[in-house]
């Protein structure tokens, strides 16, 4: 009996259509991270904590790990091997014995590479159970507790759920199974995680620790994600770059080559973009495509764009991202203004600060609470960490890095890189700070470090510039062998990829280094002694990595580091490195509460502490308390030498929000994919004469999808026939009785079979039988998620200010009403500024109608070049405008605006123009608040000056300020400058 297999790829289709309706259809997890620690490998201590492998208790084989040494939150930590996101399970035993060695609670967490992340507590003195966030490590807020009595002297389970949608759950059970108690809470703060962290007290053992995907592994998301960037001027104008970028991530998670997928179409429904789609990631080996159609075999849904990903093979994902406009995703808009928009360059000049957040009632819905947090940096364009405050310090690996007054450099604290066991401590071993955004070549790591003779451990000192993945750089002292050289760090290992060039370092005194990484390959290391004579310097060419986001201390034990430096070309930190000086001075909240401290991007050239950022936390923003206001005070001098203004960075404030509500509509309609499955037909004689039969056998070659066989269809045509058409489909060559349509709709498991009947046919001659079909992958394997908001909750607002090279004029005229209905004006002119003005410094005044001018006169007449006036025919307010042209103002006035200033006046900083205004008949001294200067580097860029009205004297007076909007038009004719000496 003939027996004929055909390899079926494109009859048998793989069809999947999905909705958003579909997602709790969820079944049979898969592990990313197990340990039964049978097999003591990859886990680190974690601070002054301790843990290993023990045989005092085991629930399953015959080890456990020990938590042991200090308590929380010093511990141990495993990395789980890539980066995860939520929906994830982490569940495992726990045994806590008798008697108590020192603190009673459990402490498990997931968590970051800053050891930010959440853990469960099981407190066996209170009996109760709960969940917490962490921040650096540490347990800072407990978001939910309940009642439990966990057992001593006997195993428990607990299982701790994180969703995408903000839910936390910790379950936990008796040995027997039983469940002891469940609690749930809400939180989005943290949303990836790279490790296991064991913290809490001491003794007690872990085993059988697993995290599991809680999806299966077909999975199309779309996450939103907050990365806008915002300017300031001080103006009250905030310029938003966009707010949100939308992700769409198309990911067959699946192990085996046997789950690759083939012909895969995603429809999406894209609203409120700002671009189009563009492709990140292709890790397919093909091309992907936008189509603004899907073919009709997909019966996929209308949408707006269509994803075409001809090849998905497993463990391989593609994502596209777009723009959404900030203005209709960002739930907290931020407001500036300052006093003052221009200020004086070399001199110390301050200005004060409104710094405004507030609730965007266009997203945020009434009844809703938005809770946010500003902290403000200033900046002078460089990360500079002279250690008086020691803040933002992660420990890598077993290694220790802690604050120490033991030497210092400059101030009183420096890093002490520290150790207690050569075998722990040493090399790769240490601790790291994030810089604020990654950076690329063109940088410059520079500091200063100290070796004790006593060092004792390791002799080498090793700091250096890496990734996420501790890929980059670092440089080598060798104490010991006395030379120096440049290592490339893979995952923390160092490789030393440079020539040993000897140098003899010195102890017990601080030398400075420089480790320079250039863009066309060059890396060069050099040093110093203290008294500034260069000591030895090494270069090499590697071009590995490029990118770089954090500054890390490897090496020996024990030395000291102190003003450890990073200045990068291609960023600035948000600062500008001609700030010679910037400090904070004061800081006012409306609400919640304001500290100063002393932030990572102003270097002080080795001064002690100084205040240049400000924490503002604890602020409830919601539909009746819609707004909170930070005011403070910075004090700056910035070295510039052009006469011309420049806007300046001076720093940034990063806004952060639990806000997690945004939905810009967007959204995934479906998806289809097809997959390359085996299909065979047996078909033969029974023994009488012409009497075939036929039947169909289908295998599911996947080792991870299940997919449910909705429909078949069987026919035999007649081969002679066939041979003339070659087309199975033309009916009118099929044999009578061969064909057969079923509907299995049962579900096939990876690596089964299906068999259909055997069904009969007659026929005389040879017939050739075919067979198709369709299936939908099974409703576990796959799923759908409309992550919105979900990536981040921060952005950054970088700040700036016009700054004047050369002179700054400020203008004040103070109106003072007399006894006998006159009034005495004082035009009060001063340069603010650091370089004297040019020659003829114009001013302009208008007289309104119905005045008449008398007693006109200059204080220092020797500094009046010219005067003159205009009488004015087409303004139906005014019918006098006055001009005086001065003689240079030297700088350094104080900017008060007094008249009686002898000093300055004497000294050429200021000068006094006065004149005395009588009324006749009907007139409107309300007119008279109007002043004009040249506005080639006046004080505000409206060209508007102060205008005061006087009540006695000018120590008394009252201030109105105006802004000439509606009488600009009356000094249009006034406008004189003398253009050759303003060159």
């Amino acid at each position: 009996m003939p027996n004929i297999k055909l390899k079926f790829i494109y009859l048998c289709i793989l069809l999947f259509v999905f909705m958003a309706s579909m997602l709790n259809s969820v079944s049979g997890l898969k592990t990313i991270f197990y340990d039964d620690f049978e097999n003591w490998s990859g886990w680190y201590n974690y601070s002054s904590g301790a843990v290993e492998q023990s045989s005092n208790y085991a629930h399953s084989g015959i080890y456990s790990l020990r938590k042991f040494l200090n308590d929380d939150p010093n511990g141990g930590y495993k990395l789980i091997g890539k980066e995860i996101g939520r929906d994830i399970v982490m569940e495992g035993w726990i045994y806590r014995p008798l008697p108590y060695v020192s603190g009673r609670w459990d402490r498990i967490g997931i968590e970051d590479e800053n050891f930010n992340g959440y853990s469960i507590r099981i407190e066996h003195d209170y009996n109760k159970i709960a969940i917490e966030t962490r921040e650096n490590g540490i347990a800072v807020n407990t978001l939910v507790i309940t009642n439990w009595n966990p057992p001593e002297n006997q195993w428990y389970y607990f299982k701790f759920y994180i969703y995408s949608n903000g839910t936390l759950r910790l379950e936990v059970y008796y040995e027997n199974g039983s469940l002891g108690a469940t609690v749930s809470a809400i939180d989005n703060i943290y949303t990836k995680f790279d490790r296991v962290v064991v913290h809490g007290g001491q003794d007690y053992y872990v085993d059988d620790l697993r995290i599991s995907d809680l999806y299966p592994p077909l999975r199309v998301r779309y996450i939103e994600e907050y990365n806008a960037t915002a300017t300031v001027d001080g103006t009250g104008k905030t310029n938003y770059s966009y707010g949100l970028t939308g992700h769409i991530i198309i990911e067959n998670t699946a192990p085996y080559k046997e789950d690759t997928l083939n012909d895969v179409w995603v429809a999406v429904d894209i609203k409120n973009n700002a671009s189009g789609l563009r492709l990140v990631y292709n890790g397919t080996p093909k091309g992907v495509f936008i189509e603004s159609s899907a073919p009709a075999y997909t019966n996929l849904p209308n949408a707006n764009t269509y994803i075409h990903i001809p090849i998905l093979p497993n463990n391989s994902y593609v994502e596209y991202e777009f723009d959404i406009d900030a203005s209709q995703t960002l739930p907290i808009l931020v407001n500036e203004t300052y006093d003052v928009t221009k200020i004086p360059a070399n001199k110390m000049s301050e200005w004060t600060v409104n710094l405004i957040v507030y609730l965007n009632k266009n997203l945020v819905p009434n009844g809703e609470n938005v809770n946010v947090n500003v902290i403000k940096y200033l900046s002078n364009g460089q990360f500079y960490d002279n250690f008086e405050n020691w803040t933002g310090w992660n420990q890598y690996k077993n290694g220790i890095v802690q604050w120490s007054s033991i030497q210092s450099h400059s101030g009183n604290y420096s890093l002490e890189k520290y150790g207690i066991s050569t075998s722990l401590n040493n090399d790769p071993n240490g601790g790291y700070k994030l810089l604020p955004k990654e950076i690329g070549r063109d940088v410059v790591i520079s500091g200063w470090v100290y070796r004790p003779s006593n060092w004792g451990g390791g002799p080498i000192d090793r700091i250096g510039l890496e990734d996420e993945n501790f890929d980059g750089y670092s440089f080598e002292v060798n104490h010991y062998s006395n030379y120096i050289s440049i290592d490339r760090r893979t995952n923390g290992n160092p490789t030393e990829i440079s020539p040993e060039v000897y140098w003899n370092p010195p102890e017990d005194e601080w030398y400075y280094f420089e480790l320079k990484i250039y863009s066309n390959g060059t890396i060069t290391f050099s040093t110093y002694y203290q008294n500034g004579s260069l000591a030895a310097t090494v270069s090499t060419i590697d071009n590995t990595y490029t990118k770089f986001d954090r500054v890390v201390i490897h090496g020996g034990y024990v030395y000291y580091v102190d003003d450890l430096e990073v200045n990068s070309k291609n960023f600035d930190f948000y600062g500008d490195k001609n700030w010679k000086y910037l400090e904070i001075t004061s800081a006012n909240s409306s609400e919640g509460t304001a500290v100063l401290f002393d932030g990572d991007y102003f270097k002080k050239d080795y001064n002690t502490s100084n205040l240049n950022a400000i924490n503002w936390t604890n602020i409830t923003l919601n539909w009746s308390n819609d707004s909170a206001t930070l005011v403070f005070n910075v004090l700056g001098n910035y070295s510039y030498s052009e006469r011309d203004n420049i806007l300046a960075k001076y720093g940034f404030a990063k806004i952060l929000f639990n806000y997690n509500g945004t939905n810009t509509n967007t959204s995934i309609k479906g998806v289809y994919a097809s997959g390359s499955y085996s299909i065979s037909t047996d078909h033969g004689t029974t023994g009488e004469i012409n009497i075939w039969i036929e039947n169909v056998t289908f295998k599911n070659d996947a080792k991870s999808y299940s997919f449910n066989l909705t429909n078949l269809n069987i026919w035999a045509v007649n081969k002679s026939a066939y041979e003339l058409y070659w087309n199975p489909f033309n009916k009118s060559i099929w044999i009578d009785g061969s064909n057969y349509t079923i509907t299995p709709n049962i579900d096939i498991p990876p690596g089964e079979v299906w068999n259909s009947k055997t069904y009969n046919f007659t026929f005389s001659g040879v017939p050739i039988v075919w067979a198709n079909c369709s299936f939908t992958l099974s409703k576990k394997d796959y799923i759908l998620l409309n992550e919105v908001s979900q990536i981040g909750s921060s952005y950054v607002v970088v700040e700036e200010i016009y700054v004047v090279g050369s002179y700054l004029i400020k203008v004040t005229k103070h109106i003072v009403p007399d006894a006998d209905g006159t009034y005495d004006i004082y035009i009060v002119v001063e340069n603010i500024g650091s370089v004297k003005t040019p020659e003829y410094v114009y001013v302009y005044d208008l007289i309104p109608k119905n005045f008449t001018v008398s007693d006109e006169w200059v204080n220092q007449s020797s500094m009046l070049i010219a005067e003159g006036n205009h009488t004015i025919t087409t303004n139906p307010r005014y019918n006098l405008s006055m001009w005086w042209a001065l003689h240079a103002i030297y700088p350094g006035a104080d900017g008060d605006g007094n008249w009686n200033d002898t000093a300055e006046i004497l000294a050429n900083k200021t000068v006094v123009i006065h004149y005395k205004l009588n009324g006749t008949g009907e007139f409107y001294p309300s007119d008279a608040f109007i002043v004009g200067i040249d506005p080639t580097n006046s004080l505000l860029p409206t060209t508007s000056p102060k205008i005061t009205t006087v009540a006695g004297t000018v120590e008394n007076n009252f201030e109105i300020f105006l802004i000439l909007i509606n009488v600009i038009f009356g000094l249009g004719i006034l406008t004189k400058r003398n253009i050759r000496n303003n060159k």
